[in-house]
C-alpha cells in the first residue's frame, strides 16, 4: 500500500487499496491524479488539472488546494490570460518533503538529501566498507542525513550493487560481501520512514530514462566500473524480473578465461571486461574512476585489453538486445573514460552478432545521466512508490 501524508500531519492516507473504493478512497486517487498532472505539466493551472483529469473545475480546484495545504504543491505565479483573470499556476513544492538517497556502488558510499524536484540539497560521503562494517556505515549515514531536513522525510532510497529482493529489501552482494542481508531492517533501526532498496544499475537506469524520455521509451543501461551490471526500462517501467537479479550480466559465465571473478568463479564477463579487470590485466594501478580510466586508455600497454573487453562486452549485450529488442544502450560509470573508440567497437560487435534486420537502429552511447544517477534514481523510486509520481 502507498501513502500520502495527510494535511494535518497526524496520520497517513492510503493512496491505493485493494478493497472496493469508497468516497474517501476515490478522493485519494483523485489527489494522486492531480499531483501527477502537476508534475507532468508544471507549472499547471487549476483549469488545466480539471481538463486533463476530466474532473469538474470545482473538484480539481479543491484537490489542488488540498495538495498546497499538504505542501506537496505551491503557487508559482500567473499564466497568460485567455481573456479573463490570469490563471494562477501551480508546481511541485521543492521542500514539501525530503528524500534521503544512498549510492553504495563506488569507492565511496555517497549519501544525499534530495528535494521533491530532484535537486540534491546536501551530500556526504564515507569510505566504502563491506560486511557488517558496511551495513553500519549505511545506518550511520541515514541517521546523519536525517538531521536538519528542509522538509519532512518522505522515505529512504538505497542503490546497492548485487541482487536485491524488491519486496523485502534483502541484498546479496559479492562486492559488499553481503549474503542475504536485510538492509531494510537495519535502516529501520534509525528511521521510521519507508525504505526502498534497489540495485544500483537499476536506479541509474531509472534516472537515465527520466533524462532522455520521451525520445527513447526503452533503454538498457550498462554500468561498468569495478563490476558490471545493467538495468532495463521497458515501456516506461523498470523491469526487475522474478528474482530481483535482472541485469546481473557481469556474472554470466561465457568466456574461456581463467581469471577469477569477484563471485569466485572464472569465465564471467566482469572478470574480463570490467574496468577493474582491464586495469589489472594491463598491470597498472589506476583508480577505477573516469579520470583513472582516461589515463589507462592513453597507455599503449592497455590497448589490447581494452579492445578485447569491447568484443566481450558486445558479445554479452547482443544477447540482451536480441531477447528484449532494445536498441538503445547507455554505458555508464568509469567506462566513459575509454572514449569514442571503445563505444563504437561495442556497437559494431553487437550489430555483428544479432539478426541483420535494421541493425542500424542499434545505438550504443555513453549515458546522459551524470555520476549522481544512482542517487537521483533511488530518490525517484521513493517518489514514485510513496506519491505515485515521477520526475
Amino acid at each position: 500500500m502507498t501513502y500520502l501524508a495527510s494535511p494535518s500531519g497526524s496520520g497517513l492516507i492510503p493512496l491505493t487499496t485493494e478493497v472496493k473504493a469508497t468516497r474517501g478512497q476515490t478522493r485519494i486517487n483523485n489527489l494522486r491524479l492531480a499531483l501527477q498532472i502537476i508534475y507532468r505539466d508544471q507549472p499547471a493551472s487549476r483549469a488545466h488539472v480539471a481538463r486533463e483529469s476530466a474532473l469538474t473545475p470545482a473538484t480539481a480546484s479543491d484537490l489542488v488546494d488540498e495538495l498546497i495545504a499538504m505542501k506537496l504543491a505551491q503557487e508559482v505565479g500567473t499564466g497568460p490570460s485567455a481573456g479573463g483573470k490570469p490563471p494562477t499556476l501551480v508546481a511541485p513544492h521543492p521542500d514539501g518533503r525530503t528524500i534521503i538517497a544512498l549510492d553504495l556502488s563506488g569507492e565511496q558510499f555517497i549519501g544525499a538529501q534530495v528535494n521533491l524536484v530532484s535537486e540534491v540539497v546536501t551530500t556526504m560521503s564515507r569510505p566504502a566498507a563491506t560486511g557488517s562494517e558496511g551495513l553500519s556505515t549505511v545506518t550511520t549515514m541515514i541517521s546523519e542525513l536525517s538531521q536538519d531536513l528542509p522538509g519532512p522525510l518522505l522515505g529512504v532510497g538505497i542503490g546497492t550493487p548485487g541482487v536485491v529482493n524488491p519486496e523485502h529489501g534483502i541484498v546479496t552482494s559479492v562486492n559488499l560481501k553481503w549474503d542475504h542481508v536485510d538492509v531494510v531492517a537495519a535502516a529501520k533501526t534509525v528511521t521510521e520512514a519507508p525504505i526502498h532498496v534497489v540495485n544500483d544499475a537499476h536506479a541509474a537506469a531509472v534516472h537515465e530514462y527520466a533524462v532522455i524520455v520521451p525520445r527513447m521509451p526503452n533503454i538498457a543501461l550498462v554500468e561498468i566500473g569495478k563490476g558490471i551490471g545493467s538495468g532495463y526500462v521497458v515501456g516506461g517501467n523498470l523491469y526487475r524480473g522474478d528474482l530481483g537479479a535482472t541485469g546481473e550480466i557481469g556474472h554470466i559465465r561465457q568466456f574461456d578465461d581463467t581469471r577469477t571473478c569477484s563471485c569466485g568463479r572464472s569465465g564471467c564477463l566482469e572478470a574480463v571486461a570490467s574496468m577493474k579487470a582491464i586495469i589489472e590485466a594491463a598491470g597498472t594501478n589506476h583508480p577505477v574512476t573516469v579520470e583513472g580510466v582516461k589515463e589507462l586508455a592513453a597507455e599503449a600497454v592497455a590497448e589490447p585489453h581494452i579492445a578485447r573487453a569491447a568484443i566481450d562486452l558486445g558479445q554479452a549485450l547482443a544477447a540482451a538486445v536480441s531477447v528484449l529488442g532494445i536498441t538503445h544502450i547507455s554505458l555508464w560509470g568509469p567506462v566513459a573514460g575509454l572514449g569514442e573508440s571503445f563505444r563504437s567497437q561495442v556497437e559494431d560487435e553487437i550489430r555483428d552478432r544479432v539478426l541483420p534486420i535494421d541493425t542500424d537502429q542499434i545505438h550504443v552511447r555513453y549515458a546522459t545521466a551524470g555520476q549522481d544517477a544512482v542517487i537521483l534514481g533511488a530518490a525517484g523510486l521513493v517518489l514514485s512508490a510513496e506519491l505515485g509520481v515521477v520526475w
